[in-house]
């Protein structure tokens, strides 16, 4: 399941990401970048608990879900 969620968040990324390249409007997409890459990150570092209890990756990752939240909250 984990998994799925996973694919799905990062083809919105990459989707959106080379939209807002294509076009030119990546300042109003940066937003919604960030959350679904913090999603993302987060969903990966549930994956590497699951793995292992005590897994470094999953703590780093966490720590990057945990920094892209500050920077989309931070100027709101």
């Amino acid at each position: 399941m984990l998994r799925i969620i996973r694919f799905i968040l990062a083809i919105i990324v990459v989707f959106l990401s080379s939209y807002g390249l294509l076009t030119d409007e990546s300042a109003y997409l940066l937003p919604y970048l960030m959350m679904l890459l913090a999603s993302l990150s987060l969903v990966m570092a549930l994956e590497e608990f699951k793995k292992t209890r005590n897994s470094v990756m999953g703590y780093i990752f966490i720590g990057i879900s945990l920094l892209c939240l500050t920077t989309v909250v931070g100027p709101f």
